[in-house]
């Protein structure tokens, strides 16, 4: 398929995927799907320049959605458990990535992911990690198809 279709075919599925309102499970399908049937229009050089950006974009709108009040009166009520899960997300996920021989920073992004908020913890984790692009990758797609 020529270039220019594909990226009208990415186009087309991510105004219907915003049209339905659909989850990020099905965005991360159907552009594996794409991929997988037609390839991708991009190099890997030019997505990862795009990674980045586009990752701290998704985190900022996620923002949109939140009322402050909701957050402050849930969050208070359920500060000691949501400490306690953290820490215990965070102790499974380094027992799992040992026993399974995961990389330490792919380890740390699938844990804050699961364990916080996925895509928006990953993005807010990995530079402190250093992490690489494709770990990131990794990480993002695990997270959200096991979301």
């Amino acid at each position: 398929m020529p270039k220019k279709y594909l990226i009208l075919l990415c186009c087309i599925a991510v105004l219907l995927l915003i049209i339905f309102q659909a989850s990020p499970f099905w965005g991360l399908a159907s552009g594996l799907f794409i991929t997988i049937a037609w390839g991708t229009p991009f190099s890997r050089e030019r997505l990862a320049q795009w990674h980045g950006p586009l990752l701290k974009g998704a985190v900022l709108g996620l923002r949109f959605g939140l009322n402050i009040e909701q957050v402050v009166s849930h969050g208070s009520e359920g500060l000691g458990l949501t400490a306690i899960m953290l820490v215990f997300i965070a102790l499974t996920g380094f027992i799992l990535a040992k026993a399974l021989k995961v990389p330490a920073r792919t380890a740390m992004l699938i844990s804050a992911g699961t364990a916080i908020c996925g895509g928006s913890a990953i993005a807010a984790v990995s530079p402190i990690v250093r992490a690489k692009s494709q770990e990131i990758s990794v990480a993002l797609g695990i997270v959200f198809v096991l979301n």
